[in-house]
């Protein structure tokens, strides 16, 4: 097996940057008898300016991140820039990666398709996903294909995708992304509340909506033709095809499944050949009859509003039950309800829920938070 000179028997420790923040308080003086007035006003002025401050202090503290630093390079499309690298550097070949990738016994992922386990190289951690069987090898291509393909994209849209590495399709197939060491969006409550409760808030939760969007966006307004995010049976699922990124940003990470809609030439799309059910997947992606048999040879097809149609499950699944959670489900109301048409021809445009989405988020005043999370701030 391809790699099993490079197995080292323990994996790497990581180290998670710890923020401190200090408060300065004006003076203020007091009766001796007073004392729990002043520990009052202390728990006042942290619960009312702290949040503000720690978000801030944190993104500054944190901007040299793996996306920041791949914008200041500037690397071409070809070529990968790694958090600590002074200059870009060619995909890896076939002759690098054996000579050069040590495999950690760490897992990160698996699934039917592959097993993704964490490597290094040149001392740089990056993520080894390894096809599991032959049987998967042309979903496993399509994933590099659709990796190469998005890598071309300029600007933030390149940034919504994880970054590529490199790449070997012989003997046992490899590809070679960047690592995120918080993994999984579908892990998102959990890293939220264990790991960075500073940022468990619903303005950054919806913030994780507007990602989630905006790599929607650039799926289907690709040149080649608008891409279907198939492998999403729920919301879970869904977000499970996605990484956090160590900035706190959704990257778009298995593309595996990402069939293109041909409006122009009549191709529409189905994700698989096997009968779909729930109230998370389209009405056109359900069998229509009762009777009958599936048989997905009558099967209808359909297009890419079966991604609008989800939009709001998956949203609120990330907004979860935080506090303000029904109101600001009630400003996205009108949005949601419509993204829920059962008529697809009806249903908004992706351009137009993301468009939906960001005038929300300003009236609520959560601009800044949003412009800082994507360098713009």
């Amino acid at each position: 097996v391809m790699f099993g000179l490079f197995e080292v028997s323990q994996s790497q420790r990581h180290k998670m940057q710890s923020y401190k923040f200090r408060l300065g308080l004006s003076t203020f003086s007091y009766r001796m008898g007073s004392v729990l007035s002043l520990c009052a006003f202390l728990i006042g002025i942290i619960s009312l300016k702290g949040p503000l401050e720690i978000w801030n202090t944190a993104f500054e503290q944190n901007s040299v991140n793996s996306t920041e630093h791949r914008r200041q390079l500037k690397c071409i499309n070809g070529s990968f820039s790694l958090k600590g690298m002074e200059s870009c550097h060619p995909w890896l070949s076939c002759l690098e990666i054996e000579k050069e990738l040590t495999l950690t016994d760490r897992y990160l992922g698996s699934g039917a398709e592959k097993i993704v386990k964490e490597g290094s190289w040149q001392g740089h951690p990056v993520a080894v996903n390894i096809l599991r069987h032959e049987d998967f090898f042309n979903d496993f291509q399509h994933n590099l294909n659709m990796l190469r393909l998005f890598s071309k994209e300029p600007g933030v849209h390149a940034n919504k995708v994880v970054q590529l590495v490199g790449w070997c399709l012989i003997q046992t197939p490899v590809i070679i992304t960047e690592m995120h060491s918080l993994g999984s969006a579908n892990n998102v409550h959990t890293i939220l509340k264990n790991k960075f409760p500073i940022f468990d808030t619903l303005a950054f939760r919806f913030d994780l909506c507007i990602d989630f969007v905006q790599i929607l966006y650039i799926l289907h307004s690709h040149s080649d033709g608008p891409r279907v995010l198939c492998d999403a049976n729920d919301p879970e699922k869904a977000l499970s095809q996605f990484l956090l990124s160590d900035n706190m940003l959704l990257l778009l990470n298995d593309m595996d499944a990402l069939p293109v809609v041909n409006k122009s030439s009549g191709e529409l799309i189905k994700c698989g050949h096997r009968e779909l059910s729930g109230d998370f997947v389209a009405p056109e992606q359900l069998w229509p009859y009762d009777i009958k048999e599936f048989d997905d040879d009558i099967m209808q097809y359909y297009d890419e509003k079966v991604d609008i149609w989800k939009i709001p499950d998956i949203c609120n699944y990330i907004i979860g039950t935080k506090a303000g959670a029904s109101k600001l489900q009630l400003h996205l109301f009108d949005i949601h309800s419509k993204c829920k048409l059962e008529d697809p021809e009806k249903r908004p445009t992706v351009k137009m829920v993301l468009d939906y989405y960001r005038n929300v988020h300003s009236k609520l005043g959560w601009n800044t938070t949003f412009q800082k999370r994507n360098g713009e701030g």
